[in-house]
């Protein structure tokens, strides 16, 4: 099978301006922000749900070691929108669903329609279909938002598009972009294989936003503002040269926050 290798140009540019920090952890793996500005962060050492302001103060915190609704086993990522909040509770093998203000609503688990085991990323499309990485599969799935299972993406039979080590996805529109080693793979919403990339570095992490997108290694963010020709999207390296390795990122409103274990990086934009 043929695919496209499509232009994913990194260029030099002003670099975004240190503001400030915020947040106090002990071991954040990823975050999340909603449309209305609400951060929300899981802690793989403390096994906590953090959400927080734009100015960092502390909202509410959930979590703790355990599998019941309030307790976690490594979360491993979450995604959030103006009315949920989903957590990819990884040793728990589910995804534990919760709303804005960190009250438990339900729980997709590896004993739903389709079993999967060791959920490492979880995001949801404009539709409100939940889609999540089953690591110990190699594969991306996808559900209704009331748990029925829809398809598998990048599985056994996909060919050239056969995941091998996916670790973080983003859906754009309506289409999955999906990080595996040092390969970004490109799906539609139905399954479909678009392009497959591959980079010298290898990415840590990705995110999408009404504002734009990020991938970031653990030194290094690459970002773009314009997400409507996501195959030939121009890239801008920035290195904050931060002590701590970065986990996550995400530009949002004209900032930059740079995630690492122990606190948000926030950079302002300049164009």
């Amino acid at each position: 099978m043929s695919f496209l290798l499509f232009i994913f140009t990194s260029t030099k540019a002003q670099n975004p301006v240190f503001s400030h920090t915020i947040g106090d952890f002990t071991s954040a793996q990823a975050f999340s922000i909603d449309p209305s500005g609400a951060i929300y962060i899981v802690d793989i050492s403390t096994n906590e749900l953090i959400k927080i302001d734009s100015v960092g103060t502390v909202i509410k915190v959930i979590g703790g070691y355990g599998w019941d609704n309030y307790t976690f086993d490594f979360p491993a990522d979450v995604f959030s929108t103006l009315l949920n909040v989903y957590v990819a509770d990884k040793y728990n093998d589910r995804i534990q669903i919760f709303d804005k203000d960190l009250n438990y609503i339900t729980t997709l688990s590896t004993y739903s329609s389709e079993p999967f085991r060791h959920p490492v990323s979880v995001s949801v499309s404009d539709q409100g279909d939940i889609f999540l990485i089953d690591s110990d599969n190699s594969r991306v799935l996808k559900f209704t938002s009331d748990g029925q299972f829809l398809l598998e993406i990048g599985g056994m039979l996909a060919g050239d598009f056969t995941l091998e080590n996916p670790k973080a996805f983003s859906i754009i529109g309506n289409k999955i972009f999906v990080l595996d080693s040092h390969d970004l793979y490109i799906f539609d919403l139905w399954g479909n294989n678009i392009a497959k990339k591959s980079f010298e570095f290898e990415p840590v992490n990705i995110n999408s936003t009404s504002t734009g997108l990020t991938i970031n290694t653990s030194k290094n963010v690459f970002y773009a503002y314009n997400n409507r020709d996501l195959l030939n999207l121009l890239l801008i390296n920035f290195s904050p040269e931060l002590e701590e390795p970065i986990t996550d990122s995400i530009l949002f409103n004209r900032k930059l926050f740079v995630l690492t274990s122990k606190t948000i990086y926030v950079y302002n934009i300049r164009k």
